[in-house]
């Protein structure tokens, strides 16, 4: 009994290391690293151009919206894959804890299938970065104007699409 409540529970940590980990990777792929802010925040740095409140919070939300789905893929892939794995080994489990380890490892699985986080996390991504793009222009060439932030906006919403739901053939009523 030891054993297994100390499986379970490096199985948990684990899974929070790996939410963690994919977060900080998000945040250094997009170039918020330490030593990257001490070396801009040492270069004296010319005003930035005041940004449309509107273009500053849509940026900021795919952002996050990119890497909270990004951590939801994650996370749920891992559940999905480590139930399989105990249902598979039957570690001494009941079978009612099997029972439940494989329902909870189809749910997971379906809700990536689905809803495909992570399709949908690289939509807001690509978004963030046609829009961030624009903004650095803007930011930093004076000639650029605001309507280039608008465009860029307008394009990135239509990279990021209508929201689907993935239903597997002969579900549909």
């Amino acid at each position: 009994m030891r054993n297994r409540k100390r499986f379970i529970g490096v199985l948990l940590l684990g899974m929070v290391e790996a939410t963690l980990l994919a977060r900080s990777h998000a945040t250094l792929a997009s170039g918020a690293d330490d030593q990257t802010t001490a070396v801009r925040a040492a270069e004296p740095a010319p005003t930035p151009r005041e940004l449309p409140d509107e273009i500053d919070a849509e940026l900021r939300g795919w952002r996050r919206s990119a890497a909270l789905l990004q951590g939801v893929q994650v996370l749920l892939a891992v559940v999905a894959v480590i139930s399989s794995i105990l249902v598979a080994a039957q570690m001494k489990l009941s079978q009612t804890q099997i029972r439940w380890l494989a329902v909870l490892s189809a749910i997971a699985t379906s809700m990536l299938s689905a809803f495909d986080p992570g399709g949908e996390a690289n939509r807001f991504r690509n978004a963030w970065r046609v829009l961030n793009s624009a903004v650095v222009r803007f930011q930093n060439d004076q000639s650029v104007a605001v309507s280039t932030l608008f465009d860029a906006y307008d394009k990135g919403e239509k990279t990021i699409g209508d929201y689907t739901v993935n239903m597997p053939a002969g579900s549909e009523q």
